[in-house]
């Protein structure tokens, strides 16, 4: 980048320097890489942000790196149209839901299926997480295109 590189230009792959070290945990390099021009917003060829895929990975240090920096806290990954909040959610990040909340994340936005957070975390038994987006204002009521809530969800589990 000091040699004249574009930081947004993506690898082989179609990752661009900003994913990957949101990938990896790399705050400081996210901070780094968004001084020099770096868009914290692009949607990568697999359809994801930088915020998405650092909720995925439960990097909690660079999902606030991020936010301060600017990121769009309810950006979906395309085409599944799932949140960095339904991502953190499915996968029990509990640390990087919570940040997530606190920056404005909607714990109501629905996947391309109709699936909330609320209820993919109760399908994959994240009880503390169900707690948690209970305490967010979930709407315990949503049901998936099929007509299941996720109250029924977390009875079965």
């Amino acid at each position: 980048i000091k040699m004249g590189g574009d930081p947004n230009t993506p690898d082989n792959n179609g990752y661009t320097p900003m994913y990957v070290a949101a990938q990896q945990g790399f705050a400081d390099i996210v901070r780094e890489l968004e001084k020099e021009g770096s868009n914290v917003n692009t949607l990568h060829k697999n359809g994801c942000t930088a915020l998405y895929i650092a909720a995925c990975y439960n990097r909690s240090e660079v999902v606030r790196e991020l936010l301060q920096l600017g990121a769009n806290v309810n950006t979906p990954r395309e085409p599944s149209k799932s949140t960095p909040m339904f991502i953190a959610a499915q996968q029990g990040h509990l640390e990087v839901v919570r940040i997530l909340e606190k920056n404005g994340a909607d714990v109501n936005t629905p996947n391309q299926h109709g699936a909330t957070p609320l209820f993919i975390a109760a399908q994959q038994g994240h009880l503390e997480i169900v707690r948690e987006l209970f305490k967010m204002g979930a709407n315990v009521h949503t049901t998936k295109e099929n007509g299941v809530s996720a109250i029924y969800i977390a009875a079965q589990h």
